[in-house]
């Protein structure tokens, strides 16, 4: 179990890390292709947020939901592989056949 937790930190941080450097080289293209399923987090973010907060020209609050987004993902996509990866192995890995004792 902590093989896999130590396993599953390290892709959803790699993950994170490369999706945030992504976004500062490739801002346009990124966030083109990331729209869609960026729409369902910031549709989230937008109904918790109280109404006072959400002023137009509200900079740190839109990076805010952006970051938080590309690290929600990012575990979501580090907790897939993971439980792949596992179910995998499991199924690879030779049965043992019972020693039969005479």
């Amino acid at each position: 179990m902590k093989r896999r937790l130590i396993q599953w930190v390290l892709i959803t941080s790699a993950l994170c890390l490369l999706a945030l450097a992504t976004l500062l080289l490739f801002a346009p293209t990124f966030l083109g292709a990331l729209d869609p399923m960026l729409n369902v987090w910031l549709g989230f973010c937008r109904i918790v947020t109280p109404d006072a907060w959400e002023v137009r020209g509200n900079i740190p609050l839109g990076l805010g939901w952006l970051f938080s987004g590309v690290v929600i993902y990012s575990m979501l996509t580090g907790a897939i592989f993971v439980v792949s990866a596992a179910g995998i192995e499991k199924l690879c890995e030779p049965k043992k056949e019972p020693v039969e004792n005479e």
